[in-house]
């Protein structure tokens, strides 16, 4: 699993994402259909790549579409899950638009969580916060 200290390059590589694949796997088994729809999955400079809105690069990794059309944001980790407060900012845009849903992988674990947008944003601890080391960003901790 590739995480916040590997290259930019490495980390935007779809087949070093296992959490998607775990996701597509799971979606499937749950004979809902999807359709690829994040913005992770380009070949972008990172000097181009972050003149792009951000929420505009937070856009959900799937469209889906059950008994009602939801979106899925994919998110592995491995020990503790954290959100970029920026993330959590994006998660209220595209809920708003259609019902966001998360599904984490904990790669140590090899377990899943599916949670809804909502479900998220009442998990968070604001007392359980930290820095991303490479680029300053606040995060989240979140127990699941």
């Amino acid at each position: 699993m590739v995480d916040y200290k590997q290259p930019f390059e490495k980390r935007i590589k779809r087949s070093s994402n296992i959490a998607e694949q775990k996701c597509e796997e799971y979606l499937n088994y749950k004979n809902v259909c999807w359709h690829k729809y994040g913005f992770d999955n380009h070949n972008m400079p990172k000097d181009k790549f972050v003149k792009v809105p951000k929420t505009i690069r937070s856009i959900p990794d799937y469209v889906c579409v059950s008994w009602k059309p939801f979106f899925i944001e994919a998110k592995g980790f491995k020990g503790t899950l954290k959100i970029k407060e920026d993330d959590l900012k994006s998660c209220n845009f595209w809920n708003d638009i259609m019902d966001l849903y998360f599904y984490f992988y904990d790669c140590g674990k090899q377990k899943q969580h599916i949670m809804s947008c909502i479900k998220l944003l009442d998990k968070i601890d604001v007392n359980k916060t930290g820095y991303y080391d490479d680029n300053k960003q606040l995060f989240y901790e979140i127990n699941l």
